[in-house]
């Protein structure tokens, strides 16, 4: 008898961790399709949990989110401040540290594409602290810039970093750095602004 209850009770068991497996199972699905729904509704990547490195493939255009970190993203119209590598092979073509000193200011606009831009496309799905890479072909533009050595490369690399947003508010001038045709390739070729002074 008493080896029938046993058997019984394990049956019982088994039942119920199959229960609850399927049971979270389905949560776990649900969970995917709801991320996947308003990735869609927003226009952007299918979001990963904090802190797992983020990879979204849109067309030519790879863009990797090492840290993910859920800080503040920057909106349309806000000013990302930026540390900004541009890479081709084994050669950096463009560093804002060694050219500037520092970040750059991009003031953000609104774009929905990489195709628009694919550096501010990606600033755009950053928050403050994250660091990201994007991969993105090297177009004819470009290619006439670079050393015969290089000249068989077919993609480049920006390496970026957010330490900030700002208020365009606070930086007028930097309203009229950039516009998303002119940021798709070596964002740190161009002039760096500073936040204009006061009037005493």
């Amino acid at each position: 008898m008493k080896y029938f209850l046993f058997i019984g009770s394990f049956a019982a068991m088994v039942l119920f961790a199959s229960a609850c497996s399927k049971t979270q199972q389905t949560k776990t699905a649900d969970s995917t399709s709801t991320q996947q729904k308003e990735a869609a509704e927003s226009n952007g990547p299918v979001t990963k949990p904090l802190g797992e490195p983020q990879e979204t493939v849109i067309g030519d255009v790879r863009i990797i989110n090492y840290t993910n970190g859920g800080g503040r993203r920057p909106k349309e119209n806000e000013i990302a401040v930026v540390y900004v590598q541009n890479w081709v092979g084994d050669s950096l073509l463009a560093d804002s540290r060694q050219k500037f000193g520092g970040p750059l200011t991009v003031p953000m606009k609104p774009i929905t594409d990489p195709s628009q831009g694919a550096l501010h496309y990606a600033l755009l799905h950053m928050g403050i602290g994250d660091s990201v890479t994007v991969y993105r072909p090297i177009d004819k533009g470009i290619s006439k810039h670079l050393s015969p050595r290089l000249q068989k490369e077919k993609l480049m690399r920006a390496h970026m970093v957010l330490v900030d947003i700002k208020d365009p508010k606070d930086m007028p001038d930097a309203q009229q750095q950039m516009s998303p045709g002119s940021m798709p390739y070596a964002p740190a070729n161009q002039q760096q602004t500073q936040p204009a002074q006061k009037k005493q």
